[in-house]
């Protein structure tokens, strides 16, 4: 099916608007073959009723008539108690508990969760070292609370080290962990459905050609150069560059054995080439998130969000640590 024959499809199905999607020619394009298909009245009532759809929603909102609101009068809607109850209540229904050690439990208690109110609670501080923002500019080593202040003083007493601790929280790790294992089963559920219905992926004309029946790398073998650069750069400290041309040595070294067969020179230059846009592409990304991950108004929202009155716990579970995810 072309693109505005999948368009077409969505639309008859009911669907009334393409998010993320500029360009109106798969639409207009959709909407003439529809016209051939279906007749040019039952389109036009067809597009006509997706309208008047999205413009009901729009002027419910009152963005036509009446666009001002009332400061006082939003302040008291926005986080008020009973919002921030339901806002609770749906996340704790959301929430699917596989397992609550009775071993772990702190005195008195069945399992470790749900924690009572009252127990000692160590909340780790956020070390982030120096590091580089847009154009090179040098970022200093910092220290933060993932946490607003007051909040874990609602649940329990915050103590400094976790010998003296009850529980511990850690944000980011659960959410992390949650979101790596939610990603992994739906990426596998979605690729078994693709390739029921035969879709499967197909080389650019620019990607490489490799040849299926050649020898390849040991899965260990291959893993080496990765573990010698992340131990080279993370446990010894050393220059990024100096770890890259240890890894990219280490590299030829191992995978002799099927380099030698091809085009070493041509190759690299090939591979120099192609990796100069994306090394600029990702540069630019980093460099951009650095800068907007140190601006006021970044930290701003960083601590309104933490600041809604739920349970710590809860936050942890959802908050993936902010800096993996700009």
């Amino acid at each position: 099916m072309t693109e505005a024959e999948r368009c077409l499809l969505a639309i008859t199905n009911g669907v009334d608007q393409f998010g993320g999607n500029s360009e109106s020619g798969p639409i207009v394009e959709a909407y003439k073959i529809g016209c051939e298909k279906y007749g040019e009245k039952a389109m036009r009532e067809r597009m006509e009723l997706s309208a008047k759809r999205l413009l009901i929603n729009i002027f419910h909102c009152g963005l036509f008539e009446d666009p001002y609101l009332d400061p006082e009068e939003s302040a008291k809607i926005v986080g008020c108690e009973e919002f921030c109850r339901h806002g609770y209540e749906a996340q704790q229904k959301s929430i699917v508990l596989l397992k609550n050690s009775a071993k772990r439990a702190p005195e008195g208690q069945k399992g470790v969760l749900p924690l009572k109110k009252g127990l000692k609670v160590y909340i780790p501080e956020r070390k982030i070292g120096p590091s580089k923002a847009f154009f090179r500019i040098d970022l200093p080593a910092k220290t933060e609370d993932p946490l607003p202040d007051g909040l874990p003083s609602k649940y329990g007493t915050r103590v400094a080290s976790p010998e003296e601790a009850d529980v511990a929280l850690v944000p980011g790790l659960v959410g992390a962990a949650a979101e790596i294992a939610a990603i992994l089963v739906i990426m596998n559920l979605l690729i078994n459905r693709a390739r029921k219905r035969g879709e499967h992926f197909e080389l650019h004309p620019l990607d490489p050609r490799y040849d299926s029946t050649g020898s390849k790398p040991k899965l260990i073998v291959a893993l080496i150069p990765m573990v010698v650069l992340f131990l080279l750069f993370n446990i010894w400290k050393l220059n990024i560059n100096i770890c890259l041309l240890c890894s990219i040595a280490l590299s030829l070294v191992l995978f002799w054995p099927q380099l030698r067969r091809r085009d070493l020179k041509g190759m690299l230059n090939s591979g120099a080439v192609d990796s100069v846009p994306m090394t600029m592409t990702v540069a630019a990304i980093c460099g951009f998130a650095g800068v907007i991950t140190n601006t006021d108004a970044f930290q701003s929202m960083i601590t309104a969000i933490t600041s809604i009155s739920i349970a710590p716990i809860l936050i942890c579970w959802g908050v993936v640590d902010r800096k993996s995810v700009v």
